[in-house]
């Protein structure tokens, strides 16, 4: 069942997978009942079914509140001036391609975003990078993040984030090729401010309240 915790699930082909997955039971163990029952503690048995394991994903999220994009805009107010401290690029086993980005603000603050999503670089004067590049030009294009400073921050209504650097340099996340289902609660990146954590869960942010210098870790991924 590990294959709904990976991004960019097919509901289509998970459905096809299921059916055919209930055929051989029933052929290899009539008498065991299907779909199986999943008990967690002393609630009601959820099914081993897509509805049954999509809404086990959504229940994730099911204490987080949605956010706006005026909420988000002014919470990441402070990453206009902000300096990057730090960006890597990475190929996790489970989660895939992923990019991390950690900022200093003008008052000292350290935030971050953390992309699993599509996302792309593109420097003022050369090609653009995006994130399924082959390594060596893809971790070249991100070291050149460093040390530069965030000249405007926007986000668009469909989820696209975009951060345009003093030299001319942009990175888009959810560029090109992104296509978030709204079924699937898959997390796409989430953005650390300093009290808030913003996560971009299937086609919608949700808040994380943090406390006073609390670093969090998305409940999607402990």
């Amino acid at each position: 069942m590990l294959l709904f915790d990976r991004p960019g699930l097919d509901v289509v082909q998970a459905h096809a997978a299921f059916a055919e997955l209930s055929a051989l039971a029933a052929r290899e163990h009539p008498e065991m009942a299907w779909p199986l029952p999943l008990r967690q503690g002393d609630g009601p048995p959820s099914f081993v079914t897509v509805e049954g394991m999509l809404a086990g994903k959504w229940a994730r999220y099911a204490d987080l509140q949605s956010a706006d994009l005026a909420t988000l805009e002014t919470a990441l107010a402070p990453w206009t001036g902000a300096a990057v401290r730090s960006a890597r690029a990475g190929r996790g086993n489970q989660d895939g391609p992923h990019l991390h980005v950690e900022l200093k603000t003008l008052f000292g603050h350290l935030q971050w975003l953390r992309a699993y999503c599509p996302w792309q670089v593109m420097p003022a004067r050369t090609a653009p990078h995006q994130w399924n590049d082959a390594s060596p030009s893809l971790n070249h294009a991100v070291a050149r993040l460093r040390r530069a400073r965030v000249q405007c921050v926007e986000v668009q209504a469909e989820g696209t984030l975009q951060l345009t650097f003093t030299n001319g340099t942009q990175l888009v996340v959810g560029s090109a090729g992104w296509q978030p289902n709204a079924e699937v609660a898959d997390l796409h990146y989430f953005l650390q401010t300093e009290a808030t954590l913003f996560m971009r869960v299937a086609n919608r942010f949700l808040i994380q309240p943090l406390d006073m210098g609390e670093t969090a870790i998305p409940v999607s991924i402990l």
